[in-house]
């Protein structure tokens, strides 16, 4: 991940923000991750993120879907990835965390 993708402007970020993000993101078919999403727009605060991610994903171009990934540690973790909406993989619900189903 490159700090790179993150809005350059000082006004807070958006929906829009995030989800041309995830729409430019350099290799599509990897995906970004929530936890990288969270990362780039920290200043957003919990509540103010998961409102503009509910937002992204009501547009309907992005889509979320459960896939395992290395955690920290390194080992595989389920943990929500956004990509393109191209129809592919387990659709997330908006309840689940993006540590991965209960």
């Amino acid at each position: 991940m490159s700090e790179s993708h993150a809005p350059v402007t000082g006004a807070p970020p958006r929906a829009a923000d995030i989800e041309q993000i995830v729409l430019s993101w350099p290799d599509p078919a990897q995906g970004v991750t929530k936890q990288e999403l969270r990362s780039l727009f920290s200043q957003l605060g919990e509540t103010r993120f998961e409102r503009e991610i509910a937002r992204m994903r009501a547009a309907g171009r992005v889509t979320a879907v459960w896939e395992e990934r290395p955690n920290r540690a390194g080992r595989p973790q389920p943990q929500v990835v956004y990509r393109r909406d191209d129809g592919v993989g387990r659709e997330a619900r908006a309840d689940e965390p993006a540590t991965g189903p209960a």
